[in-house]
């Protein structure tokens, strides 16, 4: 085990609000790129929409 995480890990607790930390930065993490995707879709439309527009320039 890496000697730096060591003391979060060898108390339950401490352990636990390391687990918590990471699922909420993964949280807004996810969040983030949900805002992205959604605002590319309404930018640039989704995949049937593309392929329609590169279908038409055929």
């Amino acid at each position: 085990m890496n000697e730096v995480y060591k003391n979060y890990i060898s108390n339950p607790e401490h352990a636990a609000n390391a687990m918590i930390c990471l699922i909420n930065q993964t949280n807004q993490l996810l969040d983030q790129k949900l805002r992205w995707m959604g605002e590319q879709f309404v930018r640039e439309g989704g995949f049937r929409e593309n392929l329609f527009k590169k279908e038409r320039s055929f």
